[in-house]
């Protein structure tokens, strides 16, 4: 990285910039990258979705060699039905949550994604009812990524 930033170019092309990176060295990259991608033009390609998230003005998803999307963090997100994942304690049955949309298991969790919001908020009813751990967080561009992947196998 630092060797393409001496070069002075206008435009750098950084693959993968931060790969192997423990957590403290890759956000010090990125915050020399915000810093200097208002002075260049920056194109940076990455397998993390919090990289591009942290990083990106625009965003382009590849799948097979194909562009699926390309447009800002915040459009992409918009261009699914919900804004939230629910996060339900495995106390929670899966076949309670299936009505409601997809339910994976993660760790001692399950992690719904809603059909849309009313589904949403009645998966959390559900979950304070039947006295369960229920959480809700926004939708990242790990699960646009998905979503889009799903769309166009």
């Amino acid at each position: 990285i630092a060797m393409a930033i001496a070069t002075g170019a206008a435009v750098l092309l950084l693959d993968e910039p931060t790969a192997g990176l423990d957590p403290l060295a890759r956000r010090a990259v990125w915050a020399a990258l915000l810093q200097l991608k208002q002075r260049r033009c920056v194109i940076l390609t990455t397998h993390s979705m919090d990289e591009a998230e942290a990083l990106a003005d625009r965003v382009v998803i590849l799948n097979g060699g194909r562009i699926i999307a390309d447009d800002t963090v915040s459009h992409l997100r918009a261009s699914i039905p919900t804004r939230h994942r629910v996060y339900v304690s495995h106390e929670m049955p899966r076949e309670l949550l299936l009505p409601f949309g997809r339910a994976e298991s993660h760790s001692d969790r399950w992690v719904l994604y809603p059909r849309d919001a009313a589904a949403a908020e009645e998966v959390v009813a559900l979950g304070m009812s039947r006295n369960c751990e229920v959480s809700v967080q926004p939708t990242n561009l790990e699960d646009v990524y998905i979503r889009l992947l799903e769309e166009h196998p």
